[in-house]
């Protein structure tokens, strides 16, 4: 097992600048192998099409549910009340609009899942770090991303609620925002420290101990979220960048041992 101490993983203004490359250094080692592009391309381009056909579907759905429920004009037949009913229109479109995301996102978060898992044991294996055997290996090691995956979705599903809520409060809704980003940032490491077989404790000491990189792959990730959806598009190459970090963190500890 992989110990981290603290001359290895810096809390210095460096783990921030590696934080902001984690993307860029996935995407760059991924174009110089072709097996491993098309297996972050696969996911990708099904996200996109999916994004494309379903998300609207999934929407209107949702949005015509929350209102047949909640929304009967003739309640709103008095003084100001087609106001009240417009403004409940709205409200409800935003809700329905945050509903869809979340949904699509843990749909889309399960079937990343074993893409990710092959990523990084790819790129770990590669290195002669760690090697998944047999598929009875694979499956195991994906059934127990598929457990911690939908416990993050359901975090993110919370988080979404509270954004949702806070959203009325200006000075406090970038909260959950940052928050949720660095559980994303977060997310893209986990397939790698899966391998190395870290329980609930060395992950919270990880995180603890390279919380400056955490934050500059969320910062790179809030710039993204600027357009709707391409986070989801970017996260293969997001998980390629963090699994490169923990090669880099072995090779150091391998090094000065």
């Amino acid at each position: 097992m992989l110990n981290f101490d603290k001359a290895i993983l810096m809390q210095s203004p460096a783990s921030l600048i590696r934080g902001f490359s984690i993307f860029t250094s996935g995407l760059a080692y991924s174009l110089k192998r072709k097996k491993l592009l098309l297996l972050a391309v696969l996911p990708i381009l099904i996200a996109f099409l999916s994004l494309i056909f379903f998300y609207s579907p999934l929407y209107v759905f949702i949005n015509s549910l929350l209102e047949e429920q909640f929304i009967s004009p003739e309640r709103f037949n008095f003084f100001l009340g087609g106001a009240i009913l417009w403004l409940s229109r709205g409200l409800i479109k935003i809700l329905s609009a945050v509903s869809s995301f979340i949904c699509f996102y843990i749909l889309l978060q399960i079937f990343y899942i074993p893409f990710c898992s092959l990523l990084a044991e790819s790129v770990l294996r590669n290195k002669g770090i760690v090697r998944v055997e047999g598929v009875g290996g694979m499956l195991k090691y994906n059934l127990s991303m598929l457990r911690v995956g939908l416990l993050k979705s359901l975090l993110l599903v919370m988080i979404g609620l509270i954004l949702f809520a806070s959203s009325f409060l200006p000075l406090l809704s970038f909260l959950p925002l940052y928050f949720a980003l660095l559980v994303l940032s977060y997310d893209s490491f986990d397939y790698g420290l899966e391998l190395y077989g870290f329980n609930l404790s060395q992950r919270s000491t990880f995180f603890h101990k390279e919380f400056f990189m955490l934050n500059g792959h969320a910062g790179v990730l809030f710039l993204i979220s600027f357009v709707p959806g391409l986070i989801l598009l970017t996260l293969p190459f997001s998980v390629i960048g963090a699994s490169l970090q923990i090669g880099e963190v072995y090779d150091a500890k391998r090094k000065t041992a």
